[in-house]
């Protein structure tokens, strides 16, 4: 079974103990993640009918060498997707909740947070050749591109994805890749991928647990 498969075939949480932490509380909440995840091709900004699961996995390794950070949020996958199988114990809580730290790693380094994944492509053409860039972060189908390519007579011309899925600006891009990790329950993308990022989900399921 893949990693993809053990997120979205997630068991059901158990009903709440009566006595003691509920440390199945986070099933729900991730089976949830796990079918908004599923998103794909065109939802997401692609040409390729990859989901959006492929690139979170593979968000930092795609990247390196222009502008890739080294911290990238496999093993919080690698972690999770298994433990959702299972009855959660303590050891496992404490497991998870370690997931959080890394996490906020990932945020914190510029190159491997997904907002700022970087992008650059010509700022004019003339007579044929390329001159100047333009640089942005979070998703490569920018209205920049667009243009670009629009302006070399591409066969490819995307349309552009939301204006708040890419931005001039270091850590205020919203692409799918970033909410999938970091977005807020309520956030206000111009397209709601992903309602509530993995980091929220465990900070909540910190304070159901912990109270």
């Amino acid at each position: 079974m893949t990693w993809q498969n053990v997120l979205i075939k997630a068991d059901k949480p158990k009903d709440k103990p009566e006595d003691g932490p509920d440390y199945n509380w986070i099933k729900d909440e991730f089976r949830k993640w796990g079918k908004q995840v599923r998103a794909k091709g065109e939802a997401i900004g692609q040409s390729s009918n990859r989901s959006l699961y492929h690139f979170l996995a593979n968000h930092v390794k795609q990247h390196r060498g222009r502008g890739g950070g080294q911290t990238d949020a496999y093993p919080v996958l690698a972690r999770l997707g298994p433990m959702m199988r299972k009855d959660i114990t303590k050891a496992d809580y404490t497991s998870i909740i370690s997931l959080i730290g890394l996490l906020e790693r990932i945020e914190g380094e510029k190159d491997a947070n997904p907002a700022n994944i970087y992008f650059s492509s010509p700022r004019r053409i003339v007579k044929g050749k390329r001159q100047g860039k333009v640089e942005w972060y979070g998703h490569w189908r920018s209205s920049f591109y667009v243009k670009w390519r629009k302006k070399l007579k591409k066969e490819f011309v995307p349309t552009p994805v939301e204006n708040d899925w890419y931005s001039s600006e270091i850590n205020t891009a919203k692409p799918p890749v970033w909410q999938a990790l970091y977005a807020e329950e309520g956030n206000n993308s111009s397209k709601v991928i992903v309602k509530k990022g993995l980091l929220p989900i465990l900070k909540e399921y910190k304070k159901v647990v912990e109270g």
